[in-house]
């Protein structure tokens, strides 16, 4: 089994790969509204709220998605559960009482060949009611261009995972292979639970 330390690495050389060739780094945090639940359960809709950002973000980016020849092309996401930490600074009640404070970080990856004008952080900014609102499962949706080097903001990402608050099963990796894609509907999945 692989250390915490040595998945941060992995992860990381991935980033890095990335934005050697080209991609536009990201890092994406999502808040939540209220979802009923054992923690697995509010963990699977969080994965399924920021895989239907992902999709919206990727028909975006590129007319015919399926069409793209090499899934090495699409934008990279990588999705950590995260809970608040001590801070100096007051934080937002809601952000740690809801969901017991658990929420989602994503180092997102952009390609450098997409039809989208603006930038990722631009782009969610201009059309939040897209994806985040008090009607919605995403409370907010905020996205920031990656200042710190790619270690630190894979670190800061996966932060839960040395604290030992998850393991590695717990990330999401978008894009997914198509033989990974679940066939059934969502009503589906949840039947099968």
């Amino acid at each position: 089994m692989l250390t915490s330390k040595e998945v941060e690495d992995a992860f990381t050389k991935m980033v890095m790969d990335r934005i050697e060739c080209g991609f536009d780094p990201h890092l994406l945090s999502f808040m939540f509204n209220p979802i009923p639940g054992s923690q697995q359960a509010k963990l699977r809709e969080m994965h399924h709220e920021a895989e239907r950002a992902y999709a919206k973000i990727l028909t975006r980016a590129f007319r015919r998605p399926h069409s793209v020849p090499d899934l090495m092309c699409l934008p990279f996401w990588l999705v950590c559960p995260d809970w608040p930490v001590p801070k100096k600074q007051k934080q937002k009640r809601d952000d740690v009482t809801i969901n017991d404070g658990m929420h989602l970080h994503a180092i997102a990856l952009m390609p450098p060949d997409t039809r989208m004008q603006e930038s990722l952080s631009d782009h969610i900014r201009d059309n939040h009611l897209h994806y985040w609102g008090a009607d919605k499962p995403v409370r907010r949706l905020h996205a920031d261009p990656m200042t710190k080097t790619p270690a630190k903001a894979v670190g800061y990402a996966m932060k839960s995972l040395k604290r030992r608050r998850m393991d590695e099963t717990d990330i999401l990796i978008l894009p997914r292979a198509n033989d990974e894609m679940s066939r059934l509907s969502r009503a589906e999945r949840l039947e099968d639970e």
